[in-house]
Formats: structure tokens, sequence, C-alpha cells
């Protein structure tokens, strides 16, 4: 019960670290556009998936596995057990390290450009 609790406290602080990332790479087109739970998740699906898929595994893997949380900690993560900033921070390096753009809403579509002779692509 114990391992659960601590699986559940990591993977928790870690989802906060994500969140928060999130919200700082889209907050200038949240304050100009508004709040939009569709855009937000729906749009970045993948973004979503592979940050949680990996908080989690990574929860349980630091709560499982004996001395893990050393290897964290050459690794430059502030892990210890009653530093719980570190996993919020842990939740941030893992969402910038899926952010592949899309958060941003930096969408780049190839498109026809009619100035251009022949009407090619840009």
């Amino acid at each position: 019960m114990e391992a659960f609790l601590n699986i559940l406290t990591i993977a928790g602080l870690g989802f906060l670290g994500i969140l928060l990332y999130a919200f700082s790479v889209v907050w200038k087109k949240i304050k100009q556009n508004g709040f939009s739970p569709k855009k937000f998740f729906n749009e970045n699906k993948t973004f979503w998936l592979v940050c949680i898929a990996f908080n989690v595994v990574l929860a349980i893997v630091i709560a499982v596995v004996p001395n893990f949380d050393e290897v964290l900690r050459t690794l430059g993560f502030a892990i210890y057990d009653d530093n719980y900033g570190g996993y919020v921070l842990l939740g941030i390096a893992l969402a910038m390290g899926s952010d592949n753009t899309k958060m941003s809403g930096d969408k780049k579509l190839a498109t026809t450009n009619p100035t251009k002779e022949g009407g090619g692509k840009t």
C-alpha cells in the first residue's frame, strides 16, 4: 500500500510539472484567445499520451527499483525523499523532451502560394 501511495504521489507531482510546462508554453495564446480545453487537450493528444505514459512508468520505476533515485541525482535531478519539488521538475523535463512544437500552436503546413510561378508549395 505504501508503494502505491508513493507511485501516486510521484506521478501526481510529475503531472503537475507537465501542466506547468504546457501552460507556460501556450500562455500568450491563452491570454489572447481564452482557454479552450478542446484545443489544449484534444489537439495535442500525442503530447499528453507520451508525457503521461512516461510519467507513470517513471513513477513506478522510482518507487519500485531500489536506488533509482540515485541515478536521477547523478543526472542532475534533486530527487530526495523529502524534496517533492524535484518530481515537479522531473515532470517539466519530461514535457520539454516530449514537446514537438504542437503545444505552442505553431503548426507548419505546406500551403500553395499563388504568387509564385507555377503555384508551387512553399
